[in-house]
């Protein structure tokens, strides 16, 4: 009868497994951090992830922990934080970092940014979900050539 047992990367351990958070280094019987982003891994890189902790709002996508839509990657934690309620996908907690905004809101192209109502000289185009500008003459529109402000 043996001694051993399996790690999470299902790795021989003459002694005892790894804990949460780390993988076996094999038979040197030593234990190494799996990447920030693993809960349970099977080697160092973000690419070798087993498992993710459901309280840190990732998923596991091709052996990475990836974050939820919705939340950013901080690149320093587990935990990935929730972006600004404009955006549904972004890479910080600004309105002025969104990837793609939420329904409710208006990408300003080329900003990254998301607007419930469109700034002056814009308008808040339904039909593409962004804010696209009013005629040069215009501070305000309710289209492209219609003014309401001059």
């Amino acid at each position: 009868m043996s001694n051993t047992t399996k790690n999470y990367a299902n790795v021989s351990d003459p002694f005892c497994p790894c804990i949460y958070g780390y993988y076996s280094l094999g038979v040197s019987s030593s234990c190494a951090a799996c990447h920030f982003s693993c809960a349970a891994c099977n080697g160092p890189n973000i690419i070798n992830c087993l498992y993710c902790d459901s309280n840190s709002k990732r998923t596991l996508n091709a052996s990475t922990c990836t974050c939820n839509t919705g939340y950013y990657d901080t690149n320093l934690t587990m935990n990935c934080p929730l972006c600004n309620v404009a955006c549904t996908s972004c890479w910080n907690a600004l309105t002025t970092t969104c990837f793609t905004c939420n329904p409710a809101y208006f990408m300003m192209v080329g900003k990254n940014t998301c607007y419930s109502i469109c700034p002056t000289y814009y308008f808040n185009n339904v039909s593409a979900k962004v804010c696209s500008s009013c005629s040069t003459h215009c501070l305000s529109c309710i289209n492209g050539t219609n003014c309401t402000k001059c």
